[in-house]
């Protein structure tokens, strides 16, 4: 009975196994949110082990690397602006690769743009993109207006901080089916909601007031 036991542990341990992937994130990097949740590594970890099943997730992350100033026996901190990446995963764990910096100088200059580099477990490129968080958001929030501007309203939120909760914010964004069921008024629609979730009380006051004035 005890074996039995132990070999449906295993294999259901094995199975969610089985659909899952890691994506790894050198130190020189904080990783601050995976699928709008706020994310840790751990104080003494020294690299980000983010697993994630197959499919489209989005992380935050930022460029934070410290350099010796022997003018003032002190270090200086460079840090970038937080970014945001969008990944396809699949069964193939992906890394991150360590930007190829040598001196503060460089660093600053690539803390403008902390570019990625990362490659699978099978040794080629992954497939991603990248943009600044300010950027990424300004498109989000102009798509998601054009959306409100042509969608019908129904009812309308209880009050300021409730709206209809169909997307499961901690999961990644919705990726487009292969099959086309799922067509791209409801794909805008969830990312609406997704970003309304995000969205503080002045913001979506903010958005409300934008739509009913009409621009």
């Amino acid at each position: 009975m005890r074996k039995a036991l132990s070999l449906i542990t295993f294999l259901c341990f094995s199975f969610q196994m089985s659909f899952a992937a890691t994506i790894t994130f050198p130190e020189v990097y904080d990783v601050l949110k995976v699928n709008g949740q706020d994310y840790s590594s751990g104080f003494f970890s020294k690299k980000s082990d983010i697993e994630l099943t197959p499919g489209r997730h989005v992380v935050l992350y930022r460029y934070n690397e410290l350099f010796e100033d022997p003018s003032n026996d002190d270090h200086a901190k460079i840090k970038s602006e937080p970014f945001v990446m969008i990944v396809d995963m699949s069964d193939a764990n992906l890394t991150v690769q360590s930007p190829e910096i040598l001196d503060e100088m460089q660093a600053r200059k690539y803390a403008l743009k902390p570019t990625l580099t990362i490659m699978s477990s099978n040794n080629t490129p992954a497939s991603f993109s990248l943009s600044s968080l300010r950027d990424f958001e300004k498109a989000q929030y102009q798509r998601a207006i054009e959306v409100a501007r042509e969608t019908p309203l129904t009812t309308a939120p209880a009050n300021d901080n409730q709206i209809p909760n169909d997307s499961n914010t901690g999961s990644a964004l919705p990726k487009d089916s292969e099959s086309g069921n799922v067509s791209s008024q409801s794909r805008a629609y969830q990312m609406l909601n997704y970003w309304w979730q995000q969205a503080s009380k002045e913001e979506r006051k903010a958005f409300l007031h934008s739509i009913q004035q009409g621009h």
